[in-house]
């Protein structure tokens, strides 16, 4: 059993954050976040990670109830599976591989408009983007984004498009030219 609040037909919806513990994350805008979507929804947060401001966060969210830290854990994309939303509310990312791991579990996302949040989802189409710090952007898009039933298979094939094969002939074709000049045996 992963979490009480990832059993099925929960009367509650349930997001998860995951991520190293450290100031570029931006941990508590989603800690503030969370208790601004509790007014007009009944919602949890589970955080998986660590890092040097832990003691910080879990000091933030001392006697509420429905933010956990869960520290690291062995296989995330367990978690990923059976939540409602994955947030990312960092400062800065580059090419944050949590997003495609949610999104190969099909699961519906939130994050800032930081950097390659919005190639993984094309500028808005495969999730929501919302600009860094906008607590009330993020609590309306949390809200919105859980309301909004999106197809998990589509969520999938766009994690797809981040498989290392596909990164690989992408570089490929960038250094030698079109799909067919680049040599390799399988296109011969």
């Amino acid at each position: 059993m992963l979490h009480p609040w990832l059993e099925p037909n929960r009367p509650f919806k349930t997001v998860i954050a995951v991520g190293r513990l450290v100031q570029e994350k931006n941990f508590p805008l989603l800690i503030n976040t969370i208790g601004k979507a509790r007014d007009s929804l009944d919602v949890r947060c589970l955080i998986l990670g660590d890092g040097i401001l832990r003691s910080e966060l879990e000091d933030m969210v001392a006697g509420d109830e429905a933010i956990i830290f869960l520290g690291r854990v062995p296989s995330p994309e367990l978690y990923l599976a059976q939540a409602d939303l994955f947030v990312l509310t960092s400062n800065a990312e580059g090419s944050p591989t949590v997003m495609v791991e949610a999104l190969q579990c099909g699961l519906k996302i939130v994050a800032t408009d930081c950097g390659g949040p919005a190639e993984i989802l094309d500028n808005g189409k495969y999730g929501r983007l919302v600009p860094p710090n906008d607590l009330d952007a993020l609590a309306r898009a949390i809200i919105d984004e859980l309301a909004t039933p999106r197809d998990p298979e589509m969520l999938k094939a766009r994690a797809a498009d981040f498989h290392v094969s596909k990164a690989a002939d992408h570089y490929l074709e960038m250094i030698f030219g079109a799909p067919g000049t680049t040599g390799r045996l399988d296109e011969r």
